[in-house]
């Protein structure tokens, strides 16, 4: 054999070794990217959840809690009441209109049928609520406070906060959201930073 045949061989053995190392890293890039994606959804889901959770809290007991055996407990045995509003508009001699507003209670359904019914979340375990998923049993910071509106308002405020971070890029400062989260400690808002 030649020493040209030798090197082609050889070269071509490193041109192989090189491109499966390549296709390889894209490869798991894409699988990561795939993987952080899913796991963003599930977390994003678990927070809808204990939003609507403290909101149904906050319109029982009047303020948030920030206790997950509180809100776990509520879920299973808390009951919230069916409430039909009727409005009833009168018309002014002087062309403006008066509207009379009427609450009825007609009566109280479970919390956990109400919010979390087996139609919607077909697994749903008040007990695996505060953890985050994929995170080997850490669970969601939450916070329940007041705070004061700029007109001197006093409001009922939660935050949910996702500890455990996946997408390392949400810790980066330039991040524009950074981690996951629902409801805000400064102001009236239960909006999600992913909306």
């Amino acid at each position: 054999m030649t020493p040209t045949k030798i090197f082609s061989i050889l070269l071509f053995l490193v041109a192989i070794g090189l491109g499966y190392f390549l296709v390889d890293s894209i490869k798991y890039r894409i699988d990561e990217k795939t993987r952080v994606a899913r796991n963003e959804a599930r977390v994003i889901e678990k927070l809808k959840m204990i939003r609507d959770a403290e909101t149904a809290y906050l319109a029982v007991h009047g303020r948030y809690t920030d206790n997950w055996d509180s809100l776990i407990s509520f879920i299973r045995q808390g009951r919230i009441p069916n409430v039909v509003k009727r409005e009833t508009v009168i018309p002014l001699a002087y062309g403006a209109d008066s509207v009379y507003v009427e609450y009825d209670t007609l009566g109280y359904a479970s919390v956990r049928d109400s919010l979390f019914s087996p139609s919607k979340y077909p697994t749903f375990n008040p007990e695996t609520l505060p953890v985050i998923p994929d995170s080997d049993g850490q669970r969601f910071e939450l916070f329940a406070g007041t705070v004061t509106t700029p007109a001197g308002a006093t409001v009922n405020v939660f935050e949910a906060k996702d500890v455990y971070v996946l997408n390392k890029d949400r810790l980066k400062e330039t991040h524009p959201y950074g981690p996951l989260r629902v409801g805000s400690q400064n102001e009236a808002s239960i909006q999600g930073n992913w909306e």
